[in-house]
């Protein structure tokens, strides 16, 4: 059984896996109101913010 204490940084992953996404989608989301969008670009900022937190867990176990 996992206890808390063998994670090393839960918050910090918490923090960083909420932040991220959310700033890709809040840039997607306002870029696809624009008159002049690119439908490329927001949604690459769709998936980005859709795999940051597996890459900031990614970051974190290799850390």
């Amino acid at each position: 059984m996992l206890k808390i204490e063998n994670y090393k940084h839960p918050l910090h992953f918490y923090l960083l896996a909420t932040i991220i996404p959310w700033s890709f989608w809040s840039l997607a989301g306002y870029l696809s109101h624009q008159p002049t969008s690119n439908q490329l670009l927001v949604s690459l900022l769709g998936f980005m913010g859709l795999v940051a937190p597996a890459m900031v867990a990614f970051w974190l176990i290799g850390s």
